[in-house]
């Protein structure tokens, strides 16, 4: 007879979704508008853009500007276009 197990892996402050840019962002902004800031936090780590993929940023979250816009501590480097994930 077969059983299903079930496991916490993850703690529920560990889950977040992923949000995304919904403007192009040029390269040397800290400003990132995206479609929700919620359940991000100031000093936040953040990757912008594929995982794993050439072009991926990594940026910390400097504070919550609005509910669609966040401030990162540092500029980033690279542009990203619309669309992109933004990772928490």
């Amino acid at each position: 007879m077969p059983t299903t197990l079930r496991t916490a892996s993850f703690k529920n402050i560990n889950l977040r979704e992923r949000t995304e840019l919904i403007a192009d962002v040029p390269a040397g902004v800290n400003l990132l508008p995206v479609v929700s800031t919620e359940g991000y936090v100031s000093g936040d780590v953040i990757y912008v853009g594929t995982l794993s993929r050439e072009g991926c940023e990594r940026a910390a979250v400097d504070s919550i500007v609005s509910v669609t816009s966040l401030s990162l501590a540092m500029p980033l480097e690279r542009p990203h276009s619309a669309f992109e994930s933004v990772w928490p």
